[in-house]
């Protein structure tokens, strides 16, 4: 099917990727507007090579381009071009501008922003942009500091052990139990020699001569669980220590931002710092402007903000047929079972026989350089996985209404 409907796709990332991908499998004229000079979003500037190789993405993209997919770089929407502008030219469009601003922490000397204070997003994008030409200028110092214990805090600590720096730790306030990141990432952290203090909250940005000198820090306690589930941080009064270093890089969340946004097209947004979009549809508060990823759900997985990509075409399909939008089954599958809280079977041992981990690189190896870790499967190891039933365990009864 071919149509002469064109949609716009504001943003690279990997939610845009996918709806693109997917709307122009659908027959539509799809075009990719993205501010940097080359697709990816996060998973390219925020990733390190390490992760997710910059050719596969590059791979991907040349891909969709064979399709017919567009793609225009450059492009800051609220600078080059309205979000109004572009509601009048295309049929539909895609907000997908993920989650490109780091949050604030709150602790004194922050705002001075002095030598050696460096957000953490900030800090990978300038790595994964100029570290291939040679470019890059990592903050000079011994001991890099990073704030946080999600997956981006373990970029930030593992990407600045491979520059060489002498001494790199991680702070983080509650306990390892606690710590967002996946468990890969702090198994593959602590081999690389990182150093963990737990318990530990930033409160004073230490300086001398506009230059980081250090962190004043307090020890904290666990008390009773938060919304979130997890046990609420305490402050143990008295406990300050210092904490001697010369780049501290914080990395305890994303945000949005919003600058695209204008006051005679206004976007509905949350008091998180996220886009308002249907839980059903995906549509924000402007009739054919829908939104997905990362602005949507706050900083996720790549393969969360993918699987937004998809539902989102879904959505956006239905819109541009004139059909009633709806929730694609697979995704009401999906809900339901996230809402039932199915046990999980330890799915080490599916159809007894335990997963094959892949084989990394030894950790003194692979600190020296920005390689890929994994080496992937062998042929056999590839086949002995795929035989391996990773759903059979889950037993569910539907009741459809007639």
């Amino acid at each position: 099917m071919t149509s002469k409907k064109k949609v716009a796709v504001i943003g690279a990332g990997p939610c845009g990727l996918t709806a693109a991908f997917y709307l122009k499998q659908r027959g539509y004229r799809v075009e990719v507007l993205e501010a940097l000079q080359e697709p990816g979003g996060m998973s390219a500037i925020g990733i390190p090579d390490y992760r997710l190789p910059r050719d596969v993405i590059s791979g991907e993209v040349r891909r969709m381009k064979e399709t017919g997919v567009k793609f225009k770089y450059g492009i800051r929407i609220g600078k080059d071009k309205t979000l109004k502008q572009l509601r009048s030219e295309y049929d539909a469009v895609l907000i997908a501008i993920g989650a490109h601003k780091s949050k604030a922490i709150g602790m004194e000397g922050e705002e001075e922003k002095p030598a050696g204070y460096v957000p953490g997003i900030e800090f990978l994008r300038d790595l994964n942009i100029l570290h291939h030409t040679g470019e890059f200028k990592p903050p000079k110092g011994n001991h890099v500091v990073v704030i946080g214990g999600g997956n981006v805090a373990m970029d930030c600590t593992r990407s600045a052990k491979r520059l060489g720096y002498p001494k790199v730790s991680i702070i983080y306030r509650r306990t390892e139990k606690e710590m967002p990141a996946d468990e890969e990432e702090i198994h593959g952290a602590r081999h690389e020699g990182i150093e963990f203090q737990f318990l530990t909250h930033p409160k004073r940005l230490e300086t001398k001569g506009g230059k980081v000198t250090g962190l004043t820090c307090v020890r904290m306690e666990l008390g009773e669980p938060d919304k979130s589930g997890r046990r609420r941080p305490v402050e143990i009064k008295g406990s300050d220590f210092l904490v001697p270093c010369d780049i501290v890089i914080p990395a305890i969340g994303q945000a949005t931002d919003f600058s695209l946004f204008s006051e005679d097209f206004p976007i509905e947004s949350t008091k998180w710092g996220t886009i308002v979009a249907d839980e059903e549809t995906m549509m924000t508060s402007q009739d054919g402007v829908f939104a997905g990823g990362d602005c949507v759900s706050g900083a996720k997985a790549l393969i969360d903000a993918m699987s937004q990509g998809l539902y989102v075409a879904h959505s956006m399909d239905q819109y541009l047929q004139g059909e009633k939008m709806g929730m694609p089954e697979n995704e009401r599958i999906f809900r339901l079972l996230e809402v039932m809280d199915l046990p999980e079977a330890p799915v080490n041992r599916v159809g007894k026989k335990p997963r094959h981990r892949i084989e990394e690189r030894p950790a003194e190896e692979r600190v020296t350089d920005f390689e890929e870790i994994e080496s992937g499967y062998k042929p056999e190891e590839a086949i002995r996985e795929a035989e391996r039933c990773m759903r059979c365990y889950r037993v569910a009864m539907f009741v459809t209404e007639k």
